[in-house]
């Protein structure tokens, strides 16, 4: 079986998914042929960088000029998807990151390019160049070849040296929402044949944190649990050892009885079955979003993906909450992250979070 992530990697820049400034600006320079020497795509893992620098060469290297839509027919195209193009130059710079190799680039791109009519040179994790090779990268930069352009892929823009940005064109990548990772699910999951739920696919695309890579790859894991039977909540659940979200709502009101022994079990069901603790915060904090955006926002449809009965749920449940509690929750979540990040014990800082958002709840009841 092939990779699903492999498989249905787009091939156009219309087939980006969640990337509208992206897409814009890179048809504008295809179709005026104004072709900057050099671009840094910022973004995190999996949401489309790798594969946009690969359209971008194919679609500047048409047999007939610059196209948005490159031939898939043509040879030269094929081996550009594939990784195999001698004109295009991929670079790992987590495992190729000394000035070693990037003077090998350097002597690699001395001469024209064989097949196409630009060279591309696609320097992916570029932040992780040593200082040696980052000096040797920006050398190339001030001084590039003829016909050569240059993609550094980055998860961390903010490590890049200052003098690479400003020979670069930046281009960011948005984490991609989870409606709009359930929609390519949908299309994915129907064209594998597949049977499903659509609450499937929602829990696939929520544990993908904006990935669209990471929401294919749980599918793909989803698959071979169900075995060839129907993919379903269940399953999505047992298969990505993901969170059942009732319980986020069932620790807000153990927090709200207040009942602090039960908030604490919920919060050791959570980091049960060897979760990943940056899974559970990041669901407990969008739970606590969802609330501060209800009860703050006029137009909610924009700004949260949830059917009506969930809205209706949260809805019900914010009514107790306050504002100000809901920011407090948010700033004792904050320093969960800090501590976890000083390497404390998550699960303590968890029950500190659940203790003292108690606390702040019987303050603000007297004072009311």
């Amino acid at each position: 079986m092939d990779i699903l992530a492999n498989k249905y990697r787009p091939k156009k820049l219309s087939e980006l998914i969640g990337q509208e400034s992206v897409i814009k600006i890179l048809t504008n320079s295809i179709q005026s042929n104004k072709i900057h020497h050099a671009y840094i795509f910022c973004g995190k893992f999996g949401c489309g960088k790798t594969s946009s620098a690969r359209i971008f060469a194919a679609s500047v290297n048409g047999k007939d000029g610059p196209s948005l839509e490159p031939d898939l027919s043509d040879p030269r195209i094929t081996e550009i998807f594939e990784g195999r193009s001698v004109d295009i130059i991929e670079l790992d710079a987590a495992s190729n990151r000394s000035i070693d190799d990037i003077r090998n680039l350097r002597e690699r791109i001395r001469y024209s390019p064989i097949q196409s009519k630009y060279r591309f040179i696609i320097i992916d994790e570029a932040h992780r160049l040593t200082g040696d090779a980052a000096e040797a990268a920006l050398k190339m930069l001030e001084e590039p070849p003829a016909n050569c352009i240059f993609i550094l892929c980055t998860t961390n823009p903010e490590d890049l040296k200052t003098t690479i940005h400003s020979r670069c064109m930046p281009l960011r990548f948005s984490k991609v929402a989870v409606d709009q990772l359930v929609i390519n699910l949908q299309r994915v999951a129907k064209a594998e044949g597949l049977s499903y739920d659509d609450a499937a696919l929602k829990i696939a695309a929520r544990l993908s944190r904006g990935s669209v890579r990471n929401s294919l790859q749980n599918l793909e894991t989803m698959m071979t649990f169900a075995n060839g039977g129907k993919i379903t909540a269940e399953i999505a659940q047992q298969a990505l050892s993901a969170v059942d979200e009732n319980k986020y709502f069932d620790l807000v009101d153990a927090i709200l009885k207040p009942d602090a022994g039960e908030a604490m079990r919920i919060i050791d069901h959570l980091l049960g079955d060897g979760r990943d603790v940056g899974e559970v915060l990041e669901g407990l904090v969008g739970h606590i979003r969802t609330m501060l955006v209800i009860k703050t926002a006029r137009d909610t449809a924009k700004l949260l993906s949830l059917t009506d009965d969930e809205k209706k749920r949260y809805v019900h449940q914010c009514q107790s909450l306050s504002i100000p509690f809901l920011l407090q929750m948010i700033d004792y979540l904050a320093e969960v992250y800090k501590g976890i990040s000083l390497n404390l014990n998550a699960q303590t800082m968890l029950e500190k979070f659940v203790v003292c958002s108690i606390i702040f709840s019987k303050t603000e009841n007297k004072a009311a």
